[in-house]
C-alpha cells in the first residue's frame, strides 16, 4: 500500500481483517511519539519544501548523516507536514494527502475502527533507531501507554502485553 504509515493505511488494514498494526516510531523536538519509518523525514515527507534551511547533521548508528530529523522539530512543524512515496514503483497519487500522525492518533484509530469491526485491534510499535533517540530525549519505549494490546501477534517471536482498558 503506498499510504504507508498513514492513519488512512492502518484503516484499510483493520478494514482487511488485520488484528494488529504495526506503526514504525520516531520522536520530535518536543518528546512526541509519530509514524514514520525513519528519524530522517527527507524521503517520506514534504519537509524540504517547508522547512528548507533545517537540515543538520547528525550521528545515526555510527554513520554521520545529513537530514532533515524530526527530533529538530516540534510536533506542530511535524503537522504541517505531508507525507510522499518515495519508493519508484509506487505510485504518487497519496503524495500531499495525508498527514503525519502521532501514536495517540494510531491509538485512538485502533480502539475506535476496533470497536467498529466488534475486536481488538493491537498495535505492534517499532521504535526506529532507539539508541538515536535515548542519547537525546531519554528511552522513548516508556511512552507507550494506552494501548489495550501491545506486541506481536501470536505465534510471532517477541513480548506480547495486554494492557487494562
Amino acid at each position: 500500500m503506498s499510504k504507508s504509515q498513514a492513519l488512512e493505511a492502518y484503516k484499510a488494514a483493520v478494514d482487511q481483517e488485520a488484528d494488529y498494526i504495526e506503526p514504525d516510531l520516531v520522536l520530535t523536538k518536543d518528546g512526541a511519539m509519530i509514524a514514520r519509518h525513519e528519524p530522517m523525514l527527507d524521503g517520506t515527507t514534504d519537509v524540504a519544501t517547508k522547512f528548507p534551511t533545517r537540515k543538520t547533521t547528525k550521528n545515526v548508528d555510527g554513520e554521520q548523516t545529513t537530514a532533515f530529523f524530526a527530533s529538530d522539530f516540534t510536533l506542530a512543524e511535524i503537522k504541517t507536514l505531508r507525507a510522499i512515496q518515495t519508493v519508484g514503483v509506487r505510485s504518487k497519487v497519496y503524495d500531499g494527502l495525508f498527514t503525519i500522525p502521532t501514536l495517540d492518533e494510531v491509538i485512538a484509530l485502533a480502539k475506535t475502527e476496533g470497536a467498529k469491526v466488534g475486536r481488538t485491534v493491537g498495535i505492534y510499535p517499532e521504535i526506529k533507531h532507539s539508541t538515536f533517540h535515548a542519547h537525546r530525549c531519554g528511552s522513548p519505549c516508556g511512552r507507550l501507554d494506552g494501548c489495550d494490546r501491545i506486541g506481536p501477534p501470536k505465534g510471532l517471536a517477541g513480548p506480547h502485553l495486554d494492557l487494562p482498558r
